[in-house]
């Protein structure tokens, strides 16, 4: 009588579902999505779950207006402790009125004329001055070294471009003004206030 061939055992770790595993151990369960709110929902991976990194922090936006006033501040501060201070701040109230009154080319030449003066105060405050100019990024004036270079360019400009460059360059020199107001104090400034209040309590 033939006997039966043994029937091969099979091992478990085969052909299973979660190979590997004991058959023991329990299958991992597939972890449910976590709400959220107002966020992506995590996706989900096998048996883990992969939340998505939450977005960066969206870049400070600002209006051309703020970014002069950063500039103009950062300018006028950087003078407050030299002598010739309140010379710059003279000659910067000049330099807006005559661009209103005799156009941005004009005016940057009395600058220039200043800068070449022998009175050591007037020639850096003027130096300084154009250097904030050049610095202004103003529309077909970038670039330029030195104030003979950006006075030259002034002049070259074509009509569209010399009257895009004198307004952008007079509302710089408006809040070059209101910085110098503010950051660079005049004994004048005091006495006249000091007048005021005396005619206060004269009344």
């Amino acid at each position: 009588m033939s006997r039966k061939p043994k029937r091969q055992r099979r091992d478990p770790s085969q052909g299973h579902l979660y190979a590997g595993q004991s058959p023991r151990e329990e299958a991992p369960r597939p972890v449910a999505p976590m709400p959220t709110h107002g966020g992506s929902a995590p996706a989900v991976t096998g048996a883990r779950t992969v939340v998505a990194a939450a977005a960066g922090p969206a870049p400070t936006v600002r209006t051309r207006d703020q970014e002069r006033a950063r500039f103009a501040y950062e300018r006028v501060g950087a003078v407050v402790k030299e002598n010739w201070a309140r010379e710059y701040r003279t000659q910067l109230y000049s330099l807006g009125a005559n661009i209103l009154r005799s156009g941005l080319s004009v005016a940057v030449g009395f600058v220039q004329r200043s800068a070449r003066t022998k009175n050591q105060n007037q020639s850096e405050a003027a130096e300084c001055l154009l250097e904030h100019l050049i610095g202004a990024g103003l529309p077909g004036l970038s670039g330029h070294k030195n104030g003979d270079a950006f006075g030259d360019a002034v002049r070259g400009l074509d009509l569209d471009g010399y009257m895009l460059a004198s307004r952008e360059a007079l509302a710089v020199v408006t809040w070059l003004e209101r910085a110098a107001q503010v950051l660079i104090k005049d004994p004048a400034d005091a006495m006249e206030r000091d007048d005021s209040q005396a005619g206060d309590g004269d009344a």
